[in-house]
């Protein structure tokens, strides 16, 4: 069972042991809890007068621990590594002082210099970004909630039981438009043109929730890919399945 005080008590002191002009990367995944987790450590971390340097997410069809995708992250000369919703694995990142992995997958390993905070195993089933959600939450630092709750839905959906404050939350928010906003998320994944930095922008930009519901450009384009995969999947559900002998 995850004990979530325990664990933000280690993490508070690993908040607490970087120095505020430490350069900080963070890397994330692509999808709705993984953009999600992302902005919300970026924004709790910025918040709360911490040197982030960058965003970093794996390019279309990268392993999050590619060494392409490392040396991406190793170029911003960072002091601290945030890595969110990417699995871990023994790696190396050369240089780097602190590597802080939140997760929720099986881990198969810890970087050199790293600390994993994870929810595995569940239940409860909570996701990346809502765990980055309970943990700055439990140190002060007034992280945005709904970007965890978008996380968590994206993942797991709206009814997974016994994961802390998220019922509360749905009902602030209504359960159809955190829904809505994770499958915006998703679609930028699912198209071609892989469109990573208009979702990213898309939640970097509200400072509220009502911010993810009103017009934007961010918005529209995320609507519009939302609408293609929707076509997509419709096609493909219409083509009948061709057999050969007895296998489909």
């Amino acid at each position: 069972m995850f004990d979530l005080k325990r664990v933000s008590v280690r993490f508070k002191e690993e908040i607490k042991s970087i120095e505020k002009e430490r350069r900080i990367v963070i890397l994330s995944h692509v999808d709705a809890d993984g953009v999600s987790a992302g902005v919300l450590v970026h924004k709790a971390l910025r918040e709360n007068s911490f040197n982030v340097v960058d965003l970093l997410y794996p390019k279309k069809g990268e392993n999050g621990f590619s060494d392409s995708v490392i040396g991406r992250v190793l170029e911003r000369k960072p002091d601290v590594v945030f890595i969110v919703d990417l699995g871990s694995y023994k790696k190396e990142f050369k240089g780097v002082e602190k590597i802080i992995i939140i997760d929720h997958h099986k881990p198969e390993g810890v970087v050199e210099n790293g600390v994993l905070f994870t929810s595995f195993p569940p239940p409860p089933y909570i996701s990346a970004a809502y765990l980055s959600f309970l943990l700055f939450d439990n140190i002060g630092f007034s992280p945005k909630d709904f970007l965890g709750a978008i996380g968590e839905a994206g993942d797991f959906g709206t009814s997974v039981k016994d994961v802390p404050m998220y019922d509360e939350i749905l009902k602030k928010y209504k359960k159809k438009w955190i829904s809505h906003v994770a499958s915006l998320i998703n679609a930028a994944r699912r198209i071609p043109e892989f469109d990573i930095k208009t979702s990213t922008r898309y939640l970097m930009n509200a400072n509220e929730f009502s911010d993810l519901l009103s017009e934007s450009e961010a918005k529209s384009t995320l609507e519009t890919y939302r609408e293609r995969v929707k076509r997509e999947v419709d096609r493909w559900k219409r083509v009948r399945p061709k057999f050969s002998g007895s296998l489909a």
